[in-house]
Parts: C-alpha cells; structure tokens; sequence
C-alpha cells in the first residue's frame, strides 16, 4: 500500500499489521483503521456509488475517531489562509494524487464537514442525505436538500466551528 494509506477497501478490508518498519500497529490502530473501512462498506451499502470523495471519506474518520482540538485549530488556520479546497475540488477520487500533506489536509476538511453535519443535525439527516445520493442526486444537490446549505454555506459552517 501506498505511503499514505493506512488500509484500503476494494471489496475487502485490507489493513497491515505493522508500520514501515516492521513494528506491529498499537491495537487502538488496528480498530481504528478497520472501523474507518468498515464505514465505507455500510456507506457505500446506503448511499451507492454515487458518493462524493469528502462525504465517503469525512464519514469513515468521523466514526473511526474524533476531531481533536489540534485538528480543529490546524483546519481553521487553513481557512483563515484561504489554504483550503472547496467541496467541490473534493468531490472525486483525483485527491488521490495530492501530496501527502494536501491529502491530509483533503481528510481534515471532509472529517470537519462531516462532523459538523453529523453534530448539528444528528444521524438521520446522515441517513436522509445518504439515501439522497443513492438516487443519483448530486453531492450539493443533496446537501440543499437534505441540510438546506450549498456547499459554500457549509464551508463557512466549518470555518467558524473550527475558530
């Protein structure tokens, strides 16, 4: 696996048991890394295929752990730089090629927003927009509909959760 990657899903959970160098993964990473592919197969079994890059991923780290504080302060740092991406630069899987640091920085925004929506608006908002996506809607579209924020709104939502 890539770098980067700490476990991937391409029809199984596929996860090392030791870092680079060989030494054996702290079992509080082992069961976050699963917890996290985990989401992505019950996402993808709710919402299709039809799920933006941020939402698949925001979702699968905000299971798999919390936002913490450093996290938050590093994010709304990067807001306040204009560093960030849009929702919609996240939207596919050409995140992919990002440097490590941007793709960190592409897990961070959509662990936010993720978060924030799963917060603010709790589960079955999560569920109502998921299903949304599995009829084909597409990722802002869905966002109006469900959450009644495009994406630039829910931007700015993060921003200021993050300050």
């Amino acid at each position: 696996m890539e770098q980067h990657i700490g476990a991937v899903y391409d029809g199984k959970i596929r996860t090392p048991l030791t870092d680079a160098g060989g030494v054996w993964l702290p079992q509080e990473e082992l069961e976050r890394r699963l917890v996290h592919e985990y989401a992505h197969v019950v996402a993808r079994s709710i919402a299709g295929d039809n799920m933006p890059w941020w939402v698949n991923e925001g979702l699968a780290e905000t299971l798999s752990k919390s936002l913490s504080d450093t996290e938050k302060t590093r994010l709304g740092q990067a807001y306040a730089r204009s560093e960030v991406y849009s929702l919609a630069q996240l939207e596919s899987n050409q995140v992919a090629s990002f440097s490590p640091e941007a793709l960190r920085l592409a897990y961070l925004q959509s662990h936010a927003s993720i978060d924030f929506l799963w917060r603010r608006f709790g589960h079955s908002k999560m569920m109502s927009f998921l299903r949304a996506l599995r009829l084909g809607t597409s990722g802002e579209a869905a966002l109006q509909s469900v959450y009644r924020r495009n994406y630039a709104r829910l931007e700015q939502d993060v921003a200021v959760s993050c300050n």
